[in-house]
């Protein structure tokens, strides 16, 4: 159940170094220089580092051709010239796949899940030199791609079309006043610790900066839901999608003047909480449990 309420040729060097099962370190680029419209080195040093989120899971999204496709949600991400940023993947699908994006000579690989409801979780940093519109793919063979003949296969087609398994990377100048994030609600999705599979938004949890913060949910549940946090004075309603594999998309706005954790929830009744007497119901548990329908927003 759910609840309502973010690249003009050009070369692109990021820094990246990965490291064991998805964590990545990366050591930072040198920034351009201030003129042009750059970020010079100490105005980056004096800005904080962004923290972006994506989510993959199979059969997720509904393409033009009226069939399900792996999906990135979301596919579109903004960085800040010269900062760095921490881009996290929550990989559910047991394939694995990568991000590739030849112009920021990036190539990112993802591992694919161990265990059905538990991702993979890979962490990579970037800082970028120069700003511009930047496109990048999945190229690991995924969406019935490596199956091309099998029957039902999708024969690779959200490789090849944006909003899927490519998307594109925007390096701007300056960093916003107001940062961008992301969440999915995926139904049915991650492994609890009552071996069942459970209702979630990812990521759960969330590392913003002070100041204001949109934040944009892509809601691949039928049902409504809703982010509610008494100490971020919010309320936001989440509308159900109207169509499977279509989202609705849901933004709203976090403030916050201080740093602190602040705990959010959905207290609309889901993940079978509506009807906790029907078999194989999951009775609402993620409901009560942070990292499912429930987390914390981390403001530095």
């Amino acid at each position: 159940m759910k609840k309502t309420v973010f690249l003009a040729p050009a070369v692109l060097l990021l820094s990246l170094g990965l490291t064991a099962c998805g964590t990545t370190t990366a050591a930072s680029s040198t920034p351009s220089s201030p003129s042009n419209g750059k970020t010079s080195t100490a105005a980056a040093s004096s800005l904080k580092t962004d923290d972006l989120y994506m989510t993959i899971k199979p059969g997720l999204k509904l393409g033009s051709d009226g069939k399900l496709h792996d999906s990135f949600s979301p596919t579109d991400l903004t960085f800040t010239q010269g900062v760095p940023t921490k881009v996290t993947v929550l990989n559910y699908d047991d394939g694995s796949h990568d991000i590739v994006a030849k112009d920021m000579n990036l190539d990112q690989q993802i591992p694919g899940s161990k265990k059905k409801g538990v991702p993979s979780v890979t962490t990579f940093t970037v800082t970028a030199t120069k700003t511009g519109d930047f496109h990048w793919a999945c190229d690991v063979p995924c969406d019935g791609a490596a199956h091309p003949d099998k029957p039902g296969s999708n024969k690779g087609w959200a490789m090849n079309h944006d909003g899927y398994m490519a998307g594109t990377f925007r390096v701007v100048s300056q960093q916003p006043s107001v940062e961008n994030v992301a969440m999915t609600v995926l139904p049915g999705t991650k492994l609890g610790s009552d071996g069942k599979l459970h209702d979630i938004f990812s990521p759960a949890n969330l590392t913003i900066r002070k100041g204001e913060t949109k934040v944009t949910v892509y809601n691949y549940d039928g049902g409504s839901h809703d982010f509610v946090s008494k100490d971020l004075n919010l309320n936001v309603q989440v509308p159900g999608h109207k169509k499977k594999g279509d989202p609705s998309v849901t933004t709203f706005i976090i403030k916050a003047d201080k740093a602190g954790n602040y705990h959010w929830l959905c207290n609309v009744p889901c993940d079978g909480a509506a009807n906790p007497n029907k078999p194989g119901s999951a009775k609402g548990w993620a409901m009560s449990h942070d990292g499912y329908m429930a987390g914390i927003v981390h403001v530095e």
